[in-house]
């Protein structure tokens, strides 16, 4: 039985199987969705990068994962985790794709926050990471949206690739620092300076703020988690 990881209201994130080949390998031979995650793939090389992603769920307990709409179960992209290699150090990316005709709609925010969500408070990690195109804005905007505070460009796949990052910690102070509560899903985001602040805040005025307070030092953004609990983000700028 196919393995449901978690759902949103619009969405279900689940296991990849084999029978996802067709739709997937169809996402991957659009150039415009492959543009800035390799090109584009053959039918072979998807069933190869299928069943890899297959493999990794049953060795790490986490891979890319199939992202079905809940109304139908059509198959529109995929997110989620893989190991990267960076300076040396192993991270856990988190990632997303989705097909051209699915654009625009919020599912890659929606997606990407959910598996976040399942990551820190499911798996028990403590940090994730984007790896980004730098002309790839919409991905970037995704990534600011989730909270995810860019760290530095960095050498990937032979190409400058800028790093997002996201850690959960139990109360240091790094620049970024999210709490999560898997009874409370509570959403702590600390920018530590002015530059990074100013376009988190933009961004996240396009997430379905429910109220929001400021004053010099900080703002503040009551937000429904993706499992629709309540629950709220908090950013603070230190001076």
């Amino acid at each position: 039985m196919t393995r449901v990881i978690c759902q949103t209201e619009r969405l279900l994130l689940r296991q990849f199987t084999l029978d996802d080949l067709d739709p997937l390998a169809a996402m991957h031979r659009d150039p415009e969705v492959s543009r800035f995650i390799g090109g584009v793939i053959t039918l072979e090389q998807t069933r190869q990068r299928l069943q890899q992603w297959i493999e990794e769920y049953d060795r790490y307990g986490f891979s890319k994962w199939a992202v079905v709409l809940q109304a139908s179960g059509e198959l529109i992209g995929r997110c989620g985790l893989t190991l990267e290699q960076i300076d040396g150090v192993s991270e856990r990316e988190l990632g997303w794709t989705f097909a051209r005709a699915h654009w625009g709609k919020g599912y890659a925010t929606e997606a990407a926050a959910a598996a976040m969500e399942h990551c820190f408070t499911g798996l028990g990690l403590r940090r994730l990471i984007s790896l980004i195109d730098p002309q790839n804005l919409a991905s970037a905007g995704v990534a600011i949206k989730l909270g995810m505070i860019l760290e530095r460009t960095v050498q990937w796949q032979g190409v400058p690739t800028n790093m997002y990052a996201a850690r959960l910690t139990g109360g240091g102070s790094p620049s970024l620092s999210a709490r999560l509560s898997a009874t409370h899903p509570l959403f702590l985001w600390q920018c530590q300076n002015r530059a990074v602040f100013g376009p988190v805040l933009r961004s996240l005025d396009s997430a379905i703020p429910q109220r929001r307070t400021e004053s010099p030092r900080f703002s503040t953004f009551f937000l429904r988690s993706p499992s629709r609990q309540a629950g709220f983000a908090s950013i603070a700028c230190n001076p």
